[in-house]
């Protein structure tokens, strides 16, 4: 094992926040990519040919 000194600052909770922000404001703009195989959401995806046509 190696040790690693804490990481300084609040970014981790900052970039939570404005996640959680985004996808409660529907803001949250989805990118294709390789994690689509996995997700549960691709049917309605509007990043997706398939799911386009649930948001349009």
């Amino acid at each position: 094992m190696q040790a690693q000194e804490p990481l300084e600052g609040e970014w981790v909770g900052d970039l939570l926040a404005t996640a959680a922000g985004k996808v409660l404001d529907e803001r949250f703009t989805p990118t294709a990519g390789q994690h689509c195989t996995h997700c549960a959401f691709r049917a309605s995806c509007s990043a997706r040919q398939e799911g386009r046509h649930v948001v349009e």
